[in-house]
């Protein structure tokens, strides 16, 4: 049975075990291995199921390169979308012409380079972190792609942001 319960050795945290028909965990604990202490490198399950599913060298070539690309248009398209701009306009603040935007929006575009990501992380005011991760890394981030993942606030609504929880304490 797929129903899954919080493990009672995380304090109740919203950290998951499978368990079986009548209830009882037939999985340990994806955080903290059933000893209550979450661990740095754990394994989850969905990281274990995405992991396999990458056994082919040739499938997990391809499905990294095109996660980078569609998920970079993706981000492309909802920074520019949260910043107000049309893609005309962005196009101007960063030189461009408006059908280059169109297409470093387009998922099957993928041919970016670090010039023209850096150009755009000024232009939406957000810095750009470009690293080599592990495939249980990756799997972490395709599984807890959110609006607010893609969306980063600029420079200015992030000191905004602090300001305003420091004036509230």
């Amino acid at each position: 049975m797929t129903t899954e319960i919080p493990c009672s050795n995380c304090n109740g945290q919203p950290k998951w075990v499978r368990t079986d028909l009548i209830g009882s965990p037939i999985d340990t604990c994806t955080v903290c291995n059933g000893t209550g202490v979450e661990t740095e490198n754990t394994v989850t399950t969905h990281q274990c199921e995405f992991l396999n599913d990458l056994e082919d060298t040739e499938y997990r070539n391809l499905f990294a390169s095109e996660l980078v690309g569609a998920s970079l248009a993706f981000q492309i398209r909802r920074l520019r979308d949260a910043r107000g701009f049309t893609q005309d306009e962005l196009a101007q603040l960063v030189g461009k012409k408006q059908t280059t935007i169109s297409l470093w929006e387009n998922p099957d575009y993928g041919k970016y380079n670090l010039s023209t990501l850096k150009t755009l992380a000024g232009a939406f005011d957000v810095g750009l972190l470009v690293r080599f991760v592990s495939f249980s890394e990756l799997a972490d981030w395709t599984i807890d792609v959110s609006p607010d993942r893609l969306t980063p606030p600029s420079y200015e609504q992030e000191c905004h942001e602090e300001e305003s929880k420091n004036d509230v304490s």
